[in-house]
């Protein structure tokens, strides 16, 4: 062999030793697949199914203005209100850790001073809430809900339920153009489902 090829044969060994260096350094160890959350995804209207229960969200508003019971507040950006049902499955649950997420990665939590959890949720038993998150004018178009079967653990390993709010461009337009203050309300109970052949 002579001294051209030799120099030739290196450098594709080197050129390979360096691929697969790169491909194992990109694929996912033990630890990074046991916290990688479970996602469902989903539309506005549509039931997600999560280990703690199932949510169905009803739509979106948007306001500069969000007011609950004395307390309204402003904002230079949008508030946009998420209302959504949730059903606890088989033993008391909550919602918790609820954020926004924007088209480019941006992450919006609930917004303070509001009580916007949507509290407790009996098995069975359908409550309503509205949860606020104030957001820059640009993180509409595209956002999706994220929410965590529970809270502790942020859905590290954990199942996530990643709503599509079916923001387009042109729902975004209207939505940014909204001043009329959004009311939030209270956790309701809307309805209960049969759990174990009871009513």
């Amino acid at each position: 062999m002579t001294t051209r090829q030799n120099a030739v044969t290196g450098l594709v060994v080197i050129a390979a030793l360096a691929a697969g260096s790169a491909l194992i350094s990109r694929v996912p160890g033990p630890q990074e697949i046991a916290l990688a959350p479970f996602l469902h995804a989903g539309t506005v209207g549509a039931p997600i199914h999560l280990r703690t229960g199932e949510i169905v969200v009803d739509g979106v508003q948007a306001s500069t203005q969000v007011r609950q019971g004395a307390i309204t507040a402003s904002t230079t950006g949008h508030w946009l209100v998420v209302t959504l049902r949730y059903t606890a499955a088989d033993t008391p649950a909550s919602l918790a850790g609820m954020t926004v997420q924007s088209r480019d990665g941006r992450t919006y939590s609930l917004a303070r001073p509001f009580q916007s959890a949507c509290g407790v949720g009996q098995p069975g038993v359908t409550i309503a809430c509205s949860m606020p998150f104030e957001l820059a004018p640009d993180a509409l178009e595209g956002a999706h809900l994220r929410v965590p079967a529970a809270l502790l653990g942020g859905g590290e390993g954990d199942d996530i339920a990643d709503v599509d709010l079916g923001i387009d461009a042109a729902t975004a337009a209207r939505l940014a153009v909204a001043t009329e203050p959004v009311r939030i309300e209270a956790v309701t109970v809307v309805g209960a489902q049969r759990v174990g052949g009871t009513p």
